[in-house]
């Protein structure tokens, strides 16, 4: 059976493990959403760029486009270039590797509006990654379009994200240890003045009422629990003592009146006959508590005794209340 402190702090690792697990998890996709958009606007920066030097011929200036607003991004290296003419042959390209050669596909790139980037990751032949973005543009001339295709190996990005996955495999745990010991302290400070109700209980049982439960300098919760267990001792203790108080007076007037009665009653079975005299003259008259009344009732019989001693009782119930 789990101790309520051992409860306590596996509901509070319970609970942790879980805000941990999701924010592991919107920290890993935010980072590598972080990542590939940082890869998406380098691509299409330089992209644009081609097709504004094309546009524009050697030496063109267009206002806005300056080198300056390349300061704003990461500018990437590309892996892959290639501008492809609307006959579908390659008018230029340049590999960094022999694996990030790519096919083209007429169907995919006839569908594709001009002007507007579009995006996708794709297999090279060696397994990689790569982010691809491409660009439908007009010939300068206006006679039709051509497309630019820039790639960006995901290599590390990868890595990126498998170093953040290892780092969230080691923080989790680590902040999950540190967690269940502190919710084993705060545990633990938190039922150390139900440990002190349960001794005080215990001394209680063995007897002392004059046991107290110390109450917290700050009366929340626990220290509302604690005053009003030692207002519920103190009214214990109370009442015990009037207990006590009242069973010794009652021992002490119970003891006086019966110890004639003894007394007589021996007499009258030692000698029937002198308190026999009078029977007839002594039933119920004078002082029932007067030892000449209670022998005369022991000799007359049990009725006139019964009499006698019912009359005693309530005169002597009625002195003390």
């Amino acid at each position: 059976m789990l101790s309520l402190r051992i409860k306590l702090t596996l509901y509070y690792l319970a609970i942790l493990s879980a805000i941990l697990f999701f924010f592991g998890i919107a920290l890993y996709a935010y980072v590598s959403r972080s990542l590939l958009i940082t890869i998406d606007e380098s691509l299409t920066y330089q992209v644009r760029k081609i097709e504004r030097n094309i546009r524009l011929g050697p030496g063109g200036v267009e206002p806005g486009m300056g080198d300056e607003n390349s300061e704003r991004l990461l500018e990437l290296r590309p892996h892959v270039m290639q501008i492809i003419d609307d006959n579908w042959q390659i008018r230029d390209q340049e590999y960094a590797s022999p694996n990030d050669r790519l096919e083209i596909d007429a169907d995919e790139l006839s569908r594709l509006a001009v002007g507007a980037p579009y995006y996708k990751t794709l297999k090279t032949r060696n397994g990689g990654s790569l982010r691809l973005v491409i660009l439908r543009a007009k010939d300068p001339d206006g006679s039709g379009t051509y497309f630019i295709r820039l790639g960006y190996s995901l290599s590390t990005f990868q890595k990126a994200n498998r170093r953040s996955l290892i780092l969230l495999g080691v923080a989790i745990p680590l902040a999950l240890l540190l967690g269940s010991y502190g919710g084993l302290l705060l545990a633990n400070q938190a039922l150390r003045p139900v440990d002190r109700m349960t001794r005080a209980a215990e001394h209680i049982a063995a007897g002392d009422l004059s046991e107290r439960v110390p109450e917290p300098a700050q009366m929340d919760e626990m220290g509302r629990l604690a005053a009003t267990f030692n207002d519920m001792i103190a009214r214990l203790q109370a009442a015990f003592e009037r207990q006590k108080q009242f069973t010794s007076d009652a021992s002490h007037e119970l003891r006086t009146p019966l110890n004639p009665v003894l007394l007589l009653a021996s007499e009258a079975a030692e000698d029937p006959r002198r308190h026999a005299r009078g029977c007839g003259d002594a039933r119920l008259r004078g002082d029932p508590r007067e030892p000449a009344m209670v022998a005369s009732a022991i000799t007359c019989g049990p009725a006139m005794l019964l009499a006698v001693v019912s009359t005693a009782l309530r005169l002597h119930l009625a002195r003390i209340y």
